[in-house]
């Protein structure tokens, strides 16, 4: 596999898992989102009640609050865990199928030069051949260079 194929391949992946951390960034910000609104919609209920209804609310029914807010929270830790687990669970496959793409890309990019040196040995000129290309210096935004590790595997 040539330099161009492996940073192509690298290019690829890191698309693939960007949109998949940015799907669950948004996730994330929605859900913060709709707690926050929750949360000042009690509290302008809770201003809304008069004081005479605040002095009637039995310690027992405090206590109740309390006990059902632990219980709200403890379902939200859990669909927190399920969320993070089946994030994980994506990542684990885009990761799987981005090498399968990759060593495939390198596959064909390697018969498309059989094929044109074939051309070439029968004394033509190739109508078409695949250009020197290498992505992070076209996209270059920093000094890091894709690692090409992600092809192992």
């Amino acid at each position: 596999m040539n330099e161009s194929t492996a940073a192509i391949v690298k290019v690829i992946a890191e698309v693939l898992l960007a949109i998949g951390g940015l799907s669950g960034l948004i996730t994330v910000l929605v859900n913060r989102h709709k707690a926050k609104a929750e949360a000042k919609n009690i509290e302008s209920q809770a201003n809304n009640l008069d004081a005479k209804t605040r002095q009637e609310i039995p310690s027992g029914a405090a206590g109740s609050l309390v006990e059902s807010s632990g219980d709200v929270i403890d379902q939200y830790k859990k669909l927190l865990e399920d969320y993070q687990t089946e994030t994980n669970r994506r990542i684990d496959n885009l990761q799987q199928m981005l090498s399968k793409y990759a060593k495939r890309i390198m596959y064909l990019m390697g018969g498309i030069q059989v094929l044109v040196k074939q051309v070439v040995d029968l004394g033509h000129d190739p109508c078409w051949s695949p250009d020197d290309w290498v992505p992070w210096e076209e996209a270059k935004k920093s000094d890091e260079k894709p690692d090409p590790g992600i092809l192992k595997g």
